[in-house]
């Protein structure tokens, strides 16, 4: 099958890809740039240059696919904007496959359900009235994808929970861990009950592509592997990870003192608790991941130190030395209370060799590397200059290998 996949590159769209093309997919990818179809050929992935604004590129692509996959989202850095975006360029897809009967899979998020309550809920669960009533809302895109089941399109919505987490990446955790960073306290909204669900990458990945074979037009799914984290686990387990204390505080100080972005913070205060039972029952997906806490606190979410690491030209190991030599100094940073910044001077690298770029859409910086034998030999003498590193690093490069 020929599976038109926006996204490609990003966290969820890369797993994804990975295993459309491991289960003999071929695989066309929306590029914003060369640079990235460059990246996208040598994965395997054949390029459409354009954006997700571009709408005539997205109709003519998914009209010449056998199935749409849209992972990707409007990064305009105005959320409201970038949704109004989103639903227009969702009609564009769905308007060219009118009457095909292909598949259409939109991502979507539990975060339009508001308050759960503390009890998991369903798909028949009804969307925040907030939610409903803005014209730039998500529900809208998941009307448009919704309207298209009726017109010959075997539309449906995968809901992403607000913690979609594993392979030492995620949106939420790292927004956490890099605020523990910065501020010194792992903060959570009071009281700390309040229940959240998340879900690992690979399991993320699994479920589109069991919709893709099994899923039903107009059919929504919570992809959820658990409902059962509280705020104040979430907490308590980014402390671990930035080895700073875990500390509540109420929504009006957190929006107050910028904590989060404004439209974090007040889904962290939220119970919002989704099933999956559904998906489980209707697809199969089963044998779900649900260590979340134990793998942000065990650090492996570490790669906020380089968010973007290019992880096909550097070593597992090395790049888990790295970090570690990392987060150790950040640690005597903090105990000799200096103010620690999240910035590329964190690591040794030339500043010649990575760009740097601000990501409209994000409150920390991405960086994307280019590791050459420089670039190893610079971080060699610096770890060399801190020996007392060494046995952590070597540790967790056993762990990473």
């Amino acid at each position: 099958m020929k599976v038109f996949l926006t996204g490609p590159s990003g966290f969820v769209g890369t797993e994804v890809a990975r295993l459309l093309l491991l289960q003999g997919h071929s695989v066309v990818g929306l590029a914003r740039s060369e640079a990235r179809a460059e990246g996208l050929r040598k994965s395997g992935i054949e390029p459409v240059l354009g954006e997700l604004c571009h709408f005539d590129v997205l109709a003519r692509a998914a009209a010449t696919a056998d199935a749409v996959i849209h992972t990707a989202f409007f990064h305009t850095g105005d959320y409201e904007e970038g949704s109004k975006l989103a639903c227009t360029a969702v009609r564009a897809i769905t308007e060219a496959l009118t009457g095909s009967g292909k598949p259409f899979i939109m991502s979507s998020g539990t975060d339009i359900l508001g308050d759960t309550g503390l009890a998991p809920v369903s798909e028949e669960f009804p969307v925040d009235p907030h939610h409903s009533t803005r014209p730039t809302s998500r529900v809208l895109c998941e009307r448009e994808a919704l309207v298209a089941a009726g017109k010959g399109v075997r539309a449906m919505v995968l809901r992403l929970p607000p913690y979609v987490w594993g392979n030492g990446d995620g949106f939420c955790p790292l927004l956490h861990i890099q605020a523990a960073h910065k501020l010194g306290r792992a903060y959570y909204i009071l009281p700390g009950t309040q229940k959240t669900c998340g879900v690992h990458v690979e399991d993320l990945a699994r479920l589109y592509l069991l919709a893709l074979e099994k899923g039903t037009a107009g059919s929504i799914y919570h992809a959820t592997a658990s409902s059962d984290y509280t705020a104040r686990e979430v907490g308590e387990a980014v402390g671990a990870n930035a080895g700073v204390p875990a500390e509540g505080i109420s929504q009006e100080d957190a929006h107050r003192r910028s904590i989060w972005p404004d439209w974090a913070i007040d889904l962290f205060a939220l119970n919002n608790a989704a099933s999956s039972a559904k998906a489980q029952k209707d697809l199969g997906w089963t044998n779900l991941k649900t260590g979340m806490l134990q793998d942000i606190a065990a650090n492996s979410q570490a790669e906020l130190v380089c968010p973007s690491w290019e992880r096909h030209r550097m070593s597992r190991s090395l790049r888990g030395l790295a970090q570690t030599a990392s987060r150790a100094l950040i640690s005597t940073q903090h105990a000799s209370g200096h103010q620690q910044q999240r910035f590329a001077g964190d690591l040794p690298y030339k500043a010649n060799k990575y760009v740097e770029s601000w990501g409209t859409n994000r409150e920390h910086i991405e960086l994307t590397y280019k590791f050459d034998r420089d670039n190893l030999w610079i971080i060699a003498k610096w770890v060399v200059a801190f020996p007392t590193l060494l046995p952590h690093a070597e540790a967790q490069t056993s762990a990473s290998v």
